[in-house]
């Protein structure tokens, strides 16, 4: 108990730090790698036995298949296709400009989705940071958070847009397909993500796709700090 703690105060003040304008909490990357190997085979000549006995077992392979198709056919026997995976089933796709978009607040939000966005309560309180708040419904129903973030710190700055999906992944925007691309996989402290950060114009431009066991964020975030994505996968997954 004292050790959970005392882990949970460690974690507290570096967050704070970087709010206060300390680094960003270091976040280590491990990959894995396979490897495959082949092998091959010899074949040697036999005797006459060795030829015969596969012939004839051809032979009594032709009439069993023969026998089936003819049994098959005269019982109406249905035609057998391949497997199908019905437990992966593509998500449908909507527009956000199809969605009803209602701008809201932290404080409205947290009741009901405190557990998603308790990471971010913290731009609530920071007078160098700032979080609006969008929440879009489809149909009546709510289907899809979206946070827009603003830090600062002397010179240096970053905007993120933080995306989260709340039909369980049976609904997908099309303004996020660009997420679909992302293939640099890593993981920390148990938490799988998918990352890309490029340097443009003086700012460095990330994108990931954080992956939790609660919910799954889109994230985009530009500006002079390159650990800033780094800083908000940690902040959103420090509950994980």
């Amino acid at each position: 108990m004292m050790k959970d703690m005392k882990k949970d105060k460690t974690i507290e003040r570096a967050f704070r730090e970087y709010f206060d304008g300390t680094d960003a909490p270091h976040c280590d990357l491990t990959r894995a790698k396979q490897a495959v190997r082949t092998g091959a085979r010899r074949t040697r000549k036999r005797g006459w036995l060795s030829v015969l006995v596969p012939a004839l077992a051809c032979v009594l392979l032709v009439c069993a298949v023969s026998l089936g198709v003819l049994f098959g056919e005269r019982l109406g026997a249905p035609q057998i296709s391949a497997p199908q995976d019905d437990g992966a089933q593509a998500p449908q796709v909507y527009s956000l400009a199809s969605a009803q978009a209602e701008n809201t607040t932290y404080a409205q939000l947290s009741a009901q989705y405190a557990d998603l966005l308790g990471g971010l309560s913290r731009f609530a309180w920071a007078d160098n940071a700032q979080a609006d708040y969008t929440l879009y419904r489809l149909d009546g129903d709510c289907v899809l958070l979206y946070a827009r973030l603003k830090y600062l710190r002397g010179l240096h700055y970053w905007e993120a847009d933080v995306y989260l999906d709340l039909t369980d992944g049976a609904l997908f925007p099309e303004e996020l397909s660009r997420f679909q691309a992302l293939r640099a996989e890593a993981a920390e402290r148990n938490v799988s993500y998918l990352s890309q950060t490029d340097y443009l114009n003086g700012e460095y431009v990330s994108e990931a796709v954080l992956s939790l066991p609660a919910a799954q964020y889109c994230l985009s975030v530009m500006g002079t700090d390159g650990n800033a994505v780094d800083f908000l996968r940690a902040l959103l997954s420090e509950q994980a």
